[in-house]
C-alpha cells in the first residue's frame, strides 16, 4: 500500500511538472505569436509608407511631364503662328 501511495505521488508530481512545462510553453508560444504580429504590422506600415512616398514621387513626375508638354505645345503654337504670319 505504501509503495502504491509513493508511486501515485510520483505520478502526480510528474503530471504537475508536465502541466507546468506545457503552460510555460504555451505562454512563450503566445508571446512569440504576438511579437510576430507586431513585427508584421510594422512591415505593413513601412510598406504603406514606401508606397505613399512612391505615389508622391510619381505625382510630381507626372506634373513635371505635364508642364513640359504644355511648354512644348506653347512653343510649337508660337512657331506655327510665326510661320502663318
Amino acid at each position: 500500500m505504501a509503495v502504491w501511495y509513493f508511486l501515485k505521488r510520483i505520478e502526480i508530481s510528474r503530471r504537475k511538472e508536465r502541466l507546468k512545462h506545457l503552460k510555460s510553453y504555451r505562454q512563450k508560444e503566445q508571446r512569440y505569436k504576438q511579437e510576430a504580429l507586431i513585427a508584421e504590422k510594422k512591415i505593413i506600415n513601412l510598406k504603406n509608407e514606401k508606397l505613399k512616398i512612391e505615389m508622391i514621387h510619381q505625382d510630381k513626375e507626372l506634373a513635371n511631364q505635364t508642364m513640359d508638354l504644355i511648354r512644348k505645345n506653347k512653343f510649337l503654337q508660337k512657331i506655327k503662328e510665326n510661320l502663318e504670319s
